[in-house]
């Protein structure tokens, strides 16, 4: 087997295999069946309450583990070589420290909308407790990682091996754009741009890890400016001291 029958196998892996693993992540996590499942491994009141955590949970180990295993058995110089090691400590802090701030103001302008609130915080808990603020982040971050090595770790950097790198970026991006499909088209367009973003980073830090810290910052800014301007939610009164006089 030649060179570059070797980089087409390895491309197709790795395409296929993220495509694959999203795909079957998505429809078992949203399905009515998964939601069956746990209510009988779970208090049934736990399930409807804290569904999201529990479909970040199943993502890990699709879209994070499996590919991860893929990854170590078919690429030996895994992590090194796939963005998990942080050797650019300087370009990574102005990535975050840019864009992060940018990012982390924007979500307190649009979460005054109705529709932005219908859909964050995904976790629908009026009584907002400091244990479920940090319980929400953590799970939020462990799903994000696995979500940044599935796009700008496993497939990004497999395609940048045998395309150049704009194809190699338009790529991951067509493929991140398509999972956002569901959430509709103001955050399915936003992703474009966003994606294209966190592409660059990788390229430019050469690890995940700065595009990792804005996803987290942006997900958390969406569901915190929104749970603190949700009415329906306590936030204003426990935690931040507002006068409501």
């Amino acid at each position: 087997m030649g060179m570059h029958d070797s980089v087409n196998i390895s491309l197709s892996i790795a395409i296929g295999a993220g495509t694959f693993c999203f795909l079957v992540y998505w429809f078992t996590a949203h399905s009515k069946g998964y939601e069956r499942v746990l209510a009988k491994l779970i208090q049934p009141s736990h399930v409807d309450t804290y569904l999201p955590f529990f479909q970040k949970g199943l993502g890990v180990l699709l879209i994070g583990i499996i590919p991860g295993a893929i990854v170590w058995t078919f690429r030996p110089h895994f992590p090194g070589d796939y963005g998990i090691i942080l050797d650019d400590v300087q370009s990574t802090t102005l990535w975050v420290c840019t864009v992060g701030v940018v990012l982390f103001c924007i979500p307190f302008f649009s979460a005054r909308k109705d529709e932005m609130q219908a859909f964050y915080p995904q976790v629908r808990v009026s009584e907002w407790s400091v244990r479920l603020l940090a319980l929400n982040a953590l799970v939020w971050a462990v799903y994000l990682f696995a979500y940044e090595f599935l796009f700008r770790s496993f497939l990004l950097n497999s395609l940048l091996t045998s395309l150049d790198t704009v194809s190699a970026i338009v790529i991951t991006t067509a493929i991140s754009v398509s999972t956002h499909m569901p959430k509709g088209g103001i955050e399915t367009f936003g992703t474009i741009p966003f994606s294209i973003m966190l592409c660059l980073a990788m390229i430019f830090t050469g690890s995940i890890w700065a595009g990792f810290i804005i996803h987290l910052v942006l997900a958390l800014s969406n569901d915190y400016w929104a749970l603190y301007f949700n009415p329906k939610m306590n936030l204003k009164r426990r935690f931040l001291l507002v006068n409501e006089n």
